[in-house]
């Protein structure tokens, strides 16, 4: 059994006969009638009472005649689906995430990703980079955003980019007012010193050392840690792109250690060697995400 014959099946009941349905259907009767007889064998008998005119229904065919039409009305969903699967407007998304990526740019992705994709079923995992990369290599997520640089040899690098890191506290606190601070200064001053905690590295070496210089040491969810800066409690280094908007808005300053050269964070998108190619849908959600990043000023490094 096969949609050929259900397809003639379906034709003849709407149109009356055989032949009005080998013309609609562009083929010759003789077709339309091998095609009937394929199907009457698949059912054990007659569909059409034989030598009616117009066809008529046997009570095998009117029973068999809703199923037939469900099956071809599923093939065609199935179809569309699959087209627009193909095209990005259906199907499924799987995204892994290091905490602090998501927190700096998922609330501006998403919300563009759904304009586009409506339909399409969106996941967002989160874990640490080790997690991350087995669960790509598992297939449980398509790619992942995670700290640069890693190895794992069954995974590809898609992209990187690095994105400047700041101290940052609210303009009422009063490291704010200070012109010139050295490392220990902000360390020891400010009340408390919040402990995120990053990949290991120089900046994840120079957390450290804040932390044993401060009386005071704070460790919590970036989050939670922005929230409690723009009150007024302590400070903390940042990804900009996790503060830019409270940057703009004035929320949040930016403090000037002399000492300090410029401070970065390298993070890789990363996918499945093995895997042929991402659907499409993956692939939009990916140039989002580089739209969002570049807006925010980041440097890109595709690969």
């Amino acid at each position: 059994m096969d949609t050929d014959q259900l397809l003639a099946f379906d034709r003849i009941v709407r149109e009356g006969g055989f032949s009005r349905a080998a013309r609609g259907l562009g083929i010759s009767q003789p077709s339309v009638t091998a095609r009937i007889q394929t199907l009457e064998a698949e059912v054990g008998g007659p569909l059409f009472v034989r030598g009616s005119r117009p066809s008529v229904l046997t009570e095998r065919g009117a029973a068999f005649l809703p199923y037939a039409q469900r099956a071809l009305a599923m093939v065609g969903q199935g179809v569309e689906a699959a087209q627009l699967t193909e095209a990005g407007q259906r199907g499924r998304v799987k995204v892994g995430s290091m905490q602090s990526i998501a927190d700096a740019y998922l609330d501006a992705i998403i919300p563009a990703f759904y304009q586009r994709h409506p339909l399409v079923e969106l996941s967002v995992e989160i874990a640490h980079a080790r997690q991350l990369m087995e669960w790509v290599e598992d297939g449980i997520v398509q790619f992942a955003v995670i700290a640069w640089p890693f190895f794992h040899p069954a995974l590809d690098l898609l992209m990187r980019f690095e994105e400047p890191v700041v101290l940052v506290a609210s303009p009422h606190h009063p490291l704010a007012s200070r012109s010139a601070l050295t490392l220990s200064e902000m360390a020891r001053l400010a009340n408390p010193f919040f402990l995120i905690r990053w990949d290991e590295g120089v900046l994840g070496t120079l957390l450290r050392q804040c932390a044993e210089q401060s009386p005071s040491v704070i460790e919590a969810p970036s989050m939670v840690v922005r929230r409690l800066l723009i009150t007024g409690m302590g400070a903390a280094f940042f990804m900009r792109g996790l503060v830019a908007n409270d940057l703009a808005a004035g929320r949040l300053v930016e403090l000037r250690v002399a000492e300090l050269p410029p401070l970065s964070r390298e993070s890789a998108v990363l996918r499945r060697r093995r895997d042929v190619a991402l659907p499409q849908a993956t692939r939009d959600f990916m140039a989002i995400l580089c739209n969002e990043v570049e807006r925010l000023g980041v440097r890109i490094t595709p690969q």
